[in-house]
């Protein structure tokens, strides 16, 4: 599966300069922007990487050995943006998954609280077109569905 290189995690980058140019030495403790340099300095210039493609969220937290935890129906709706159909990825404790987009997907729950805590900066525009008021806004906007009976 191919991803865009600036919404790779840093794992994701390691592993691609790893075994696609064989750089040795790449890890995800360097992070996203020390791996994306040495990448630039193999010349590589793509704008994105080929990754595994990650297990469903239920499988991902399966793998990692994970206790059975409590699963919470949710539904992360589609928008009409650039990324907005394609899967949220969330990551608690190094185990990341892809949430799909626009189905109810069940979910353990510290993957939920991931989601609430997910936030980032919106700025009301005053009448000269400059940013005023700064609100915290949900990143994945999602709503906890009813169990399944």
């Amino acid at each position: 599966m191919k991803i865009k290189i600036n919404d790779a995690t840093a794992s994701q980058l390691a592993e691609f300069a790893s075994v696609r140019f064989g750089l040795d030495g790449v890890n995800h403790r360097m992070g996203t922007d020390a791996i994306r340099a040495k990448l630039a300095m193999t010349g590589f210039t793509g704008d994105e990487i080929e990754v595994k493609d990650p297990e469903p969220v239920a499988e991902t937290v399966k793998a990692a050995g994970a206790v059975a935890r409590k699963l919470i129906p949710i539904l992360i709706p589609t928008q009409n943006e650039p990324g907005g159909k394609d899967p949220v990825v969330v990551g608690v404790n190094g185990v990341v998954a892809r949430i799909k987009r626009g189905v109810v997907v069940e979910v353990p729950e510290e993957y939920v609280h991931a989601l609430q805590n997910a936030q980032r900066v919106q700025f009301d525009k005053d009448e000269n077109g400059r940013p005023v008021n700064p609100i915290m806004v949900p990143t994945h906007p999602f709503s906890i569905m009813p169990a399944a009976a």
